[in-house]
C-alpha cells in the first residue's frame, strides 16, 4: 500500500479514535512490519478543519472489537518507520488533586515510568542505537500548540 508520509502520528483507544472519527477523514488502513512483529493497524487521515495529514494507530490493536494485543515497541517502531516526526498519545489517568475534573484535558509536564514485565529498549532485536531525550519529557512546541489551540473548546485545558 503506498500513502504519503505523515509527520503526526495519535496513538489512542477505541474512544479517542470514535472521537477522530468526527474530526477527520480516512484514507487508508494497514498493519506494517517491525522487527518486533507487525503493528497494529495503522489508520491514515486527514483532518476535515485543517491541512493535516496523520496517522492513528491504536495501542491495543483491533478498532472494531476488544484488542489486547499491546506492543509498545512495534508501536513506536511502526510510527518511526512512517516517518513521523511527533507522536500525541492519549491517556486517560487518575488524578490525586480534585482541582481536575472528570473530562478535563490535561497536559502532563512530567511522569513516573513504572513500566514492569516489558522490554524497554529497542537494542534487543539488534535495532540501531538511537537516543531519546528526556528533558524536558514532552515537547514543548506541540504543548505550546495544543495549549494555544484549545481555548476555544467546551472543557478545561490545565
Amino acid at each position: 500500500m503506498q500513502v504519503k508520509r505523515h509527520s503526526l502520528a495519535v496513538m489512542g483507544h477505541q474512544k479517542d479514535y470514535q472521537i477522530l472519527c468526527k474530526l477527520a477523514r480516512w484514507t487508508a488502513h494497514g498493519s506494517v512490519p517491525t522487527p518486533f512483529g507487525m503493528s497494529v493497524g495503522v489508520h491514515y487521515g486527514h483532518s476535515i478543519a485543517g491541512d493535516v495529514d496523520f496517522v492513528f494507530i491504536p495501542r491495543y490493536g483491533v478498532i472494531e472489537g476488544v484488542g489486547r494485543c499491546y506492543n509498545p515497541q512495534a508501536l513506536v517502531f511502526a510510527a518511526a518507520s512512517l516517518g513521523i516526526g511527533s507522536v500525541l498519545s492519549l491517556n486517560g489517568v487518575g488524578a490525586i488533586t480534585k482541582r481536575f475534573k472528570i473530562g478535563d484535558l490535561v497536559l502532563i509536564h512530567d511522569f513516573i515510568d513504572l513500566t514492569r514485565r516489558r522490554d524497554s529498549s529497542f537494542l534487543a532485536v539488534g535495532c540501531p542505537e538511537g537516543f531519546v531525550r528526556m528533558n524536558p519529557p514532552f515537547c514543548p512546541e506541540m504543548r505550546q500548540v495544543i495549549r494555544d489551540s484549545s481555548r476555544c473548546l467546551p472543557f478545561k485545558v490545565s
